[in-house]
């Protein structure tokens, strides 16, 4: 059930505000990003790691220049979405833009899992499509078609 923050007390959001922040402290400690991706995949839903991972493939397209229109049609989001994402990016509280292309830089990267298959990164949008086959079927279709 999606909960609505303006309905919350203050004393609720400021109890979720600490217990995120322990959150993070317990993330900065594990530092094997094995567990952290352990954590996570337990802590988040499917939709909350997609999620994330859109509003992330969103800030890298920004910082390439792509145009607002492209990005609605290659992802699906809406320019609501967009805007959220690029008033994030142009925040001055902290360095977003170093985060997102350091995200990028780590996207490129191929890993090995313990099968000692190669992984593509799965926030990347290859890695979301194969995670998420379903949601990308029509594009996929559209472009066999095309082809």
């Amino acid at each position: 059930m999606k909960i609505q923050t303006r309905k919350l007390k203050e004393a609720d959001k400021q109890k979720s505000s600490k217990a995120l922040d322990a959150l993070f402290f317990v993330l900065a400690d594990l530092g094997d990003r094995q567990e952290i991706n352990k954590l996570m995949s337990q802590l988040l839903t499917e939709s909350e790691r997609l999620m994330i991972g859109r509003r992330i493939l969103i800030a890298q397209m920004l910082l390439n220049d792509v145009q607002f229109e492209k990005i609605i049609k290659e992802l699906g989001v809406g320019a609501d979405t967009i805007m959220r994402v690029y008033r994030w990016l142009e925040s001055e509280e902290i360095n977003v833009k170093k985060i997102i292309e350091k995200i990028g830089k780590k996207g490129e990267t191929k890993r090995h899992d313990q099968s000692g298959y190669i992984s593509h990164d799965p926030f990347s949008f290859s890695g979301i499509k194969r995670r998420y086959p379903g949601h990308f079927a029509l594009f996929d279709l559209i472009d066999k078609l095309k082809k």
